[in-house]
């Protein structure tokens, strides 16, 4: 399980974290925030991507690159965890990204 809540602006891995918690509870429709990769976290406790950072990334960006791998890395162990838990067996996944205007479904 995730200890506690610890705000809004998470990174992918404790949000995705709570949001297989919840599923893996068997809550059937789960909402999560995920920060935005393109913009550095100031106050990151946990240690995930660069917080000193001083402004948002642009394409290419060495920092921007790798916390896009960061990013990629946590979507990829959710999914696992979910399908070795039994919790994503045939459901639909849909997202939806309103910064940028783009959704998948």
């Amino acid at each position: 399980m995730t200890p506690g809540f610890p705000g809004f602006s998470l990174q992918p891995q404790y949000a995705l974290g709570y949001t297989a918690d919840m599923l893996e509870a068997g809550v059937p429709v789960v909402y999560a925030y995920i920060n935005t990769p393109h913009r550095p976290v100031s106050l990151n406790p946990y240690g995930y991507g660069f917080p000193s950072d001083p402004g948002d990334y642009g394409p290419g960006e060495a920092h921007y690159v790798q916390t896009l791998k960061q990013y990629d890395d946590s979507f990829s162990k959710f999914f696992s965890r979910l399908a070795k838990d039994g919790a994503y067996a045939g459901g639909t996944c849909d997202w939806a990204q309103v910064e940028n205007r783009a959704a998948l479904r």
